[in-house]
């Protein structure tokens, strides 16, 4: 897989203008209600990328997972640009199913996943967002078959 290189011209960075919650809100708290908040905005729509022209749909599943598994208030407050950085973000690669890495059983619908990154400045720090987007197939025997992407999760490094 290889590495996104900024380059001056692709230095473009997301920045997150308005964070939609009191910043005085311990983490823990804000986790629940950033979840119900995000999901209520986001849950179900679908954005297109504009480096691959894919369609990629943001899954109540995927925010519950980001939300929940950050330590960083700053992934919390990234979700209010995450329409924006699904729009913006590069592709990197794709990776196979861990499990079928792993010599496991894999869902016959999942796959892979496409990985992305993007820029992004929450408050007065830029970060890197990582993205993992689920590849699944979608339709049943009679149905003709297609590739739905799943937004699963994002961090900040």
């Amino acid at each position: 897989m290889t590495e996104t290189q900024w380059t001056s011209e692709e230095d473009d960075i997301i920045r997150v203008e308005r964070i939609p919650f009191d910043e005085n809100i311990p983490l823990g708290k804000l986790k629940g209600i950033a979840k119900k908040w995000f999901k209520e905005k986001y849950r179900g729509k679908s954005f297109i990328n504009r480096g691959t022209g894919r369609e990629i749909e943001i899954s109540g599943k995927g925010i519950g997972h980001t939300i929940s598994e950050t330590y960083n208030i700053d992934v919390v407050y990234s979700m209010a640009a995450l329409p924006e950085m699904i729009e913006r973000m590069k592709f990197v690669g794709t990776d196979l199913p861990k499990q079928l890495m792993n010599g496991e059983a894999v869902p016959q619908n999942f796959l892979g996943v496409e990985r992305y990154r993007a820029r992004v400045q929450v408050r007065e720090k830029v970060y890197e967002a990582h993205f993992v987007i689920k590849v699944e197939r979608v339709g049943g025997k009679k149905v003709a078959r297609m590739v739905r992407l799943y937004y699963y999760n994002h961090r900040l490094t």
